[in-house]
């Protein structure tokens, strides 16, 4: 697993000022890791270890775990789901649930997943 600072400027300025990142970030490409294309959105979980993005064109959810002291996402994983747009994590940081939409951006199903306290890895639990 490759760590590198996240390279969209809108994930950049997401992130919330009292975890002390960085507002610049690292040019698109610079970490030798392929950007994910068409990223709609992003959770963060409620404990602030793990951020997860949807990639549309991709199908493609992918799971970053968050260093507190610097910020730093490392890749951890990714779960293919069709078309994902949008995510949220719930307070309770026991679910991750993920709409996914067509070209239009018209919502079509909801995909659930439990998710792991620790690691942050995701279990498919249902899709409607």
């Amino acid at each position: 697993m490759r760590s590198f600072r996240i390279a969209l400027f809108w994930l950049a300025t997401m992130v919330p000022p009292a975890w002390g990142v960085p507002r610049t970030v690292d040019p698109i490409g610079s970490s030798g890791i392929q950007p994910r294309v068409n990223a709609y959105s992003m959770a963060v979980s409620p404990d602030g270890a793990h951020v997860y993005v949807p990639s549309k064109n991709a199908s493609l959810l992918t799971t970053f775990s968050r260093a507190a002291g610097t910020g730093i996402l490392t890749r951890i994983g990714e779960v293919g789901v069709r078309a994902p747009a949008a995510v949220v994590v719930s307070p309770d940081g026991a679910h991750v649930y993920v709409l996914t939409a067509d070209s239009f951006l018209d919502y079509q199903d909801v995909n659930v997943f439990s998710r792991n306290a620790a690691t942050g890895a995701l279990t498919p639990v249902e899709s409607f």
